[in-house]
């Protein structure tokens, strides 16, 4: 099974009531349920902060303190930016595979009659449907899940907001098993999660190797970032991450070298 991220410098802060948590929600990652079945019933619905719960929701980006004085949480299809907040900000990451992820989502997407690419997803099977929707709306679909831990579609960004921010990084696959050890780290109420099916026994049947070929050149560093975490590669330092990244499977070792021009930039002391 792979294995949890839990960020041993910020693992302290887990027990800190004062301590806020952010979750940032990538579509067909498990949030909804994180949210629901994890966040909501730890800390109370009215506590916390997303769309669902908040009549008149306002941006993370421009939340202040005062915003988020009677809440112990946030999550949100929303990508991650530091805010200054009085007391301490953490995030907690679920990742998946991007392969999978992207089956899940065009099955997601063929039942949801008013999401914008319901149209595209009805006129063609999985592998058309990915020629086609991404190159109308990137954003949505590729390397959402850097994106979504940082701002920004860079595996080597992603892997330097995971140690730097993020206090725990888990798996879609293994939810149940993440939320037992994100409880005992945090003191939270044993929660029991369902467990569902693996990805793999539940959608390799249709991967083929053009459908994969594809998905990975669209979301290469979703799958580096990814491969990272699972191989508990979340480097400590400039070195480590060049070393992490160069490490990875052969269909991502092309990041290497845009990665390492970044990493000045990325993990320069602010």
């Amino acid at each position: 099974m792979e294995r949890f991220f839990f960020n041993q410098d910020l693992l302290p802060l887990a027990r800190d009531k004062s301590t806020f948590l952010f979750h940032p929600h990538t579509a067909r990652t498990g949030g909804r349920t994180f949210r629901e079945k994890v966040l909501s019933q730890v800390y109370g619905a009215e506590r916390v902060y997303c769309r669902q719960h908040v009549p008149d929701v306002k941006p993370w980006k421009i939340l202040t303190g005062a915003d988020l004085r009677d809440f112990n949480a946030y999550t949100d299809l929303t990508n991650f930016v530091p805010l200054h907040l009085s007391r301490p900000l953490v995030g907690v990451a679920l990742l998946r595979d991007p392969l999978y992820r992207a089956v899940s989502l065009y099955w997601f997407i063929r039942r949801k009659k008013d999401h914008r690419h319901y149209a595209h997803a009805q006129q063609y099977g999985l592998e058309d449907f990915y020629h086609v929707a991404p190159a109308d709306n990137p954003v949505y679909f590729n390397n959402v899940q850097c994106r979504r831990i940082c701002g920004t579609p860079d595996a080597a960004q992603a892997l330097a907001s995971i140690r730097t921010h993020y206090i725990a990084a888990g798996f879609t696959n293994h939810l149940a098993d993440f939320t037992r050890e994100l409880s005992a780290a945090f003191g939270w109420p044993a929660l029991e999660l369902e467990t569902k099916a693996a990805d793999n026994s539940r959608y390799d049947a249709q991967i083929t190797p053009s459908f994969r070929k594809l998905i990975l050149s669209q979301n290469a560093h979703d799958r580096a970032m990814y491969d990272a975490v699972v191989a508990g590669r979340v480097p400590e330092a400039r070195h480590e991450l060049v070393s992490a990244i160069q490490s990875l499977p052969a269909h991502a070792k092309e990041l290497a070298a845009r990665a390492r021009r970044k990493l000045t930039r990325v993990l320069a002391p602010k």
